[in-house]
């Protein structure tokens, strides 16, 4: 007699390991795509700090390009628009009674995982980040996430 497994128990084996893989990978893929976010939050961060050290020095002058208000790392930037590997950044400085919308930008792919960020500036001196999850799973989860760090998360 030989040793070994039999074909009911591999199968078996085969079923547990799909039934194991089918409830583990949408959690990997938001896990993931959270990681990416931080990228977003953190130059959103600094952002922030650029606009609080150019309205000091500049009173009410807006300014024209990303250089004279952050370099974003490991972007590639043209003016008003930068990109990185994972997001796109624009800078607005659109001014609306009340506020001014800092920057704004989106995460670059598509299906699952897109989502689009603003930042706004109130007259009062406060910030205002905002988290569009356009309707996906991946989305709703990253901009969920984000509200623990003082993000809002708007509805399409």
């Amino acid at each position: 007699m030989t040793k070994g497994f039999t074909l009911i128990e591999l199968m078996v084996v085969v079923l547990i390991i799909g039934i194991l893989s089918s409830v583990a990978l949408p959690q990997y893929t938001v896990a993931i795509e959270k990681a990416r976010s931080a990228e977003m939050v953190s130059n959103v961060r600094n952002i922030i700090q650029g606009d609080q050290m150019w309205k000091l020095t500049y009173r009410n002058q807006m300014y024209s390009t990303w250089k004279d208000l952050y370099t974003i790392p490991d972007a590639t930037c043209s003016g008003k628009v930068c990109q990185t590997k994972n997001f796109k950044y624009e800078l607005a400085a659109l001014r609306v009674p009340g506020s001014v919308t800092i920057a704004y930008g989106e995460r670059l792919g598509s299906g699952d995982n897109t989502y689009k960020w603003m930042l706004i500036r109130n007259d009062d001196g406060t910030y205002v980040r905002n988290c569009y999850p356009l309707g996906t799973r991946v989305g709703r989860a990253v901009c969920s996430s984000l509200e623990a760090q003082g993000w809002t998360t708007v509805s399409n």
